[in-house]
């Protein structure tokens, strides 16, 4: 199946300001390349992730970060044959939003993956 193209090959970055910034875990030391936020804190993100027009592939939940302790549960979107970029954009930052708005845990962690985009912590907007 061919995934939609919304970008070039290099990946683009997200600015994330201060103010949300803060919330990050940076797992990388233990051994994760990823960012884990608290449930607030991920959905204001998906507000900046949406008017982007970046997809969100999926996600994970984690019932701790420090050590990390992923819940095994997580989610997938794909794209639709036929969909248009925005559309498999906005359609994912709702699926996402779903997701974590109803996820059981009150004190959970999530990670995102996002295609061919990078959360930039340090920018500010």
């Amino acid at each position: 199946m061919a995934f939609p193209t919304l970008m070039s090959d290099s990946p683009r970055r997200l600015a994330v300001p201060p103010e949300l910034a803060r919330y990050a875990v940076d797992l990388a030391s233990h051994g994760i390349h990823e960012l884990a936020w608290p449930r607030a804190a991920v959905l204001a993100l998906l507000q900046r992730i949406e008017p982007a027009g970046l997809v969100i592939l999926g996600g994970d939940a984690l019932s701790s970060v420090a050590p990390p302790a992923y819940a095994n549960a997580n989610w997938h979107v794909a794209p639709r044959t036929g969909e248009e970029p925005l559309a498999y954009s906005a359609r994912s930052c709702r699926a996402a939003r779903k997701y974590i708005e109803q996820y059981p845990e009150p004190n959970a962690w999530f990670v995102l993956v996002l295609r061919h985009a990078i959360i930039d912590l340090e920018a500010a907007t």
